[in-house]
């Protein structure tokens, strides 16, 4: 199988996280990271997002074979019809993540979602794989984990990830698109 690369997020934390993610779903792939300058826009769509990061990534790299894996995720709140979603992370970063509690009334239930692009290095056809965790908001609790996992419970659930970093490892909205993603490629093996 040729070799999926990924270009993700800045934040090194992150990156390595998210590459333990990748390979632990793609388990017979050499999972590199692929180092190139990406711009994230403004887009409604986490498709969209992670469609255009793969492709700038492929543009803006010396790759010309295998495939380039880019992905966006966003927090979507029921009550705020999706808000933040696709700006989270600017939200989190401008706002802080407990200024979020405040817009909330009465409906804490919320979901976040992934978004993966595969793109074919040598025909640059891009497929999209997705996935979502519902759960809901709380008051932050617990040490581990990074932006909005100190909030968030799970469906069935009484801890948030930042409490249980296991259940989101276990069963995450990433790890739902890199399995839809893995099922995809070892079809074509």
């Amino acid at each position: 199988m040729d070799t999926p690369s990924t270009s993700e997020n800045p934040v090194r934390n992150r990156q390595s996280r998210q590459t333990s993610e990748a390979a632990q779903a793609l388990p017979n792939a050499d999972i590199q990271r692929l180092e190139a300058e990406t711009v994230e826009p403004q887009e409604r769509s986490l498709s969209e997002i992670s469609k255009y990061k793969a492709r700038t990534a492929v543009e803006n790299s010396e790759t010309d074979s295998g495939f380039v894996m880019a992905d966006d995720t966003g927090l979507f709140v029921d009550e705020l019809d999706g808000f933040p979603g696709t700006v989270s992370s600017l939200f989190e970063e401008r706002v802080g993540n407990e200024k979020l509690l405040e817009l909330i009334e009465d409906n804490r239930s919320a979901s976040f979602r992934c978004s993966v692009a595969l793109l074919d290095c040598e025909d640059r056809t891009v497929e999209v794989f997705t996935g979502s965790e519902e759960g809901e908001l709380v008051a932050p609790r617990g040490e581990e984990g990074f932006g909005y996992d100190p909030m968030f419970v799970p469906e069935g659930s009484d801890t948030t990830w930042a409490e249980d970093k296991s259940q989101k490892e276990d069963s995450s909205h990433r790890k739902e698109a890199l399995q839809k993603m893995a099922a995809v490629l070892d079809l074509r093996a």
